[in-house]
């Protein structure tokens, strides 16, 4: 179902499946890895697949180390390969100017942790300056090191369902292969760590289900360098608590072989949130209400509850989890093919209470620039729900369901689809990431076709890419797209760039205009007097060249420069004959 829909939204004339139909937008060898997921449902092709993934699968236990380093190194190379030049989603513009910048991270960022700033733009400089290139090219390659653990973090968990062959690789496969990718090419942020950190959780709290207390540190620290990192890894401490009751509940011999693992997973916790928790509840009650819970689209629809549902937003939650988890469309069938006996096990209430407070996060959290930009705030989430996936999975394929008994052949197809459309499916956005001109035109068809967007995320997305395309030297599109985000918005900064773009574009008239717009928002802004005066006289307009002049005067009567300009505008007037000044 989900390759079907990959395969038709592209030919749709709207961005209502923003979230499946990159096809539409990215390089013809999207549309080969579509292909070749495709074959995967015909018997001839899926047949060898599933052998190959059946082999793969029992390597994962039998040579695990060899099968890390391995799948590690790929997928390191295909991120390092691909790296993200549209820099679009979130913050990846502004992350990409700090490193490339020596910025100050901790005033630019006031809400980041330090363990974030450490590993996400002081190690990045580090790196460049051991003479790995820019701090741009150590942020990828710290992206790819990223990379190879979320495949060991994928294997543990794994070997922790306890499954081989087929199975085993379509559940690496579903953790591995998601939107999230996108995330290791470069983005200097805290979010493709904490894909990496939700999968050990994972790995970890599926360990204790199966009474193998081993798990209770690794799940412990887990959650602990999630907090320490960013405060989306609150959503990990239902899952600790839950285990942690589980662990002092259990039948087991002696009150020690209860509380060992209990303050296994506590002791770690409880130093982090001492450590984090006056910065945690400031950011909270600061930064995220404003941004995240009272934004203005928010304010407008009731409240962050009302909004959680309102206009499009249950689109673009659907369009959000179908991206970034291609697998969490098994999660419906599977649970109805195992009649819902996956989750009355200690590992499925363990998987559940993993996503469940990713996907309410997802619910109520609105980030500032939308769903279809932040959807690297949800990353955690999507991984999350691909863990719940993977599992579900392994049940149903184990089990032998009765779908799965009518043919070898249905057999084939399942086991080779569920390993090669999950990875075909999230390598194909990072060929549109990779180039700028294909991801622009997705951000632009996002700001101009239907369905309509609200005034604030319209006038964010042509603003990033007036900006996007002012870099690329396209001034004239530049201009367009900062006068379509001050229509939107009524900002002055945005006439101000619409001018600046369209005198280099050779647009005086427009410039002008945009100027003009300006000054009817803000009478009193200089640089728009400025360059409305600069941009007339070149015109040859003395009549509004001379009202910039004496404007300037007026807001600095003092500023002896601006008044020889006036006077020297004056005299220049004065000296044409077929102008009269300005009284």
């Amino acid at each position: 179902m989900a390759l079907l829909a990959w395969g038709v939204t592209p030919f749709l004339s709207d961005m209502r499946f923003w979230g499946i139909s990159w096809l539409r937008f990215g390089p013809p060898a999207g549309w080969v890895l579509w292909t070749a997921a495709a074959a995967c449902l015909v018997p001839a092709a899926a047949r060898p697949l599933a052998r190959a993934a059946g082999r793969l699968g029992d390597a994962l236990f039998s040579r695990p180390l060899a099968c890390v380093a391995a799948v590690g190194a790929g997928l390191a190379a295909l991120v390092l390969a691909l790296p993200d030049r549209t820099l679009f989603v979130g913050d990846a513009l502004l992350r990409r100017g700090t490193l490339e910048t020596a910025a100050r991270a901790e005033l630019l960022y006031p809400q980041a942790l330090p363990l974030e700033l450490l590993l996400h733009v002081d190690l990045p400089r580090a790196l460049a300056a051991a003479g790995m290139g820019e701090a741009a090219q150590g942020a990828r390659v710290e992206g790819a090191l990223l990379a190879g653990l979320l495949v060991a973090a994928a294997v543990a968990f794994v070997h922790a369902l306890g499954v081989r062959g087929a199975a085993a690789a379509g559940a690496l496969a579903l953790v591995v292969g998601g939107g999230w990718l996108g995330l290791f090419t470069g983005y200097a942020k805290s979010f493709p760590t904490l894909v990496v950190l939700v999968v050990a959780a994972a790995a970890a709290a599926v360990r204790l289900a199966r009474d193998d207390r081993r798990g209770g540190l690794a799940l412990g620290l887990a959650i602990a360098l999630a907090v320490a990192l960013h405060r989306a890894g609150l959503a990990l401490l239902p899952l600790g608590a839950l285990a942690v009751i589980d662990a002092l509940t259990r039948p087991t011999t002696g009150t020690t072989g209860r509380l060992r693992p209990a303050l296994a997973i506590t002791a770690p916790i409880a130093l982090v949130l001492v450590a984090v928790a006056p910065r945690l509840l400031s950011t909270i009650g600061g930064y995220d209400l404003g941004s995240h819970f009272a934004a203005e689209d928010v304010r407008r629809a009731g409240g962050p509850w009302r909004a959680a549902l309102a206009g499009h937003r249950p689109g673009d939650l659907f369009n959000l989890f179908t991206f970034l988890t291609p697998g969490a469309w098994l999660v419906p069938l599977l649970l109805a093919a195992t009649a819902g006996r996956s989750l009355a096990t200690r590992e499925g209430v363990a998987l559940v209470a993993l996503a469940a407070p990713f996907v309410f996060q997802a619910l109520v959290v609105h980030p500032a620039q939308g769903l279809f930009r932040d959807v690297d705030v949800f990353a955690p989430a999507g991984v999350a729900v691909a863990c719940l996936a993977a599992y579900l999975l392994v049940r149903g394929l184990g089990e032998e369901t009765r779908t799965l008994r009518a043919s070898r052949a249905g057999q084939d197809i399942a086991f080779a689809a569920a390993v090669v459309v999950p990875l075909a499916l999230a390598v194909i956005p990072l060929g549109t990431m990779a180039d700028a001109t294909r991801g622009l035109a997705r951000a632009e068809a996002f700001a101009r076709e239907r369905p309509e967007r609200t005034a604030v995320e319209r006038a964010k997305t042509w603003d990033f890419l007036g900006a996007a395309w002012y870099r690329q030297g396209r001034p004239a599109d530049a201009a367009r797209a900062f006068a379509a985000a001050a229509e939107s918005s009524r900002n002055p900064r945005l006439y101000l760039q619409q001018a600046r773009a369209a005198r280099d574009a050779g647009d005086l008239a427009q410039a002008q205009a945009a100027y003009e717009s300006a000054l009817a928002v803000a009478p009193r802004e200089e640089a728009a007097w400025l360059g409305l005066g600069a941009v007339a006289w070149q015109r040859g307009d003395a009549r509004v060249a001379l009202r910039a002049a004496r404007a300037l005067v007026e807001l600095a009567p003092a500023d002896s420069a601006r008044r020889a300009g006036l006077a020297a505008v004056e005299e220049a007037i004065a000296g044409r004959a077929a102008i009269t000044p300005l009284r």
